[in-house]
């Protein structure tokens, strides 16, 4: 390459570098960063309320914990 090549190449090299900049910060948004405010956030206690009755008083209730087995389980781990 001859050396008006070369410098030709370093100008538009430099020319894309700097278009590339402005492009990239416009879209980011460079500059200060903004201040955002937030809600405070309630302290956490300790007391635990009880449970409702209606929804877990009640003897005819829903046990998640049962096991239901629906079909053929036969090649199933029974664990």
């Amino acid at each position: 390459m001859k050396k008006n090549e070369i410098a030709l190449l370093l100008v538009i090299v430099g020319i894309v570098g700097l278009i590339s900049y402005f492009t990239v910060n416009s879209i980011v948004g460079g500059g200060k960063p903004k201040s955002v405010e937030v809600e405070k956030v309630e302290q956490i206690s300790s007391t635990i309320d009880e449970p409702n009755k209606a929804v877990f008083g009640s003897t005819d209730a829903f046990n998640p914990t049962v096991k239901i087995i629906i079909g053929d389980q036969s090649n199933q781990d029974p664990f």
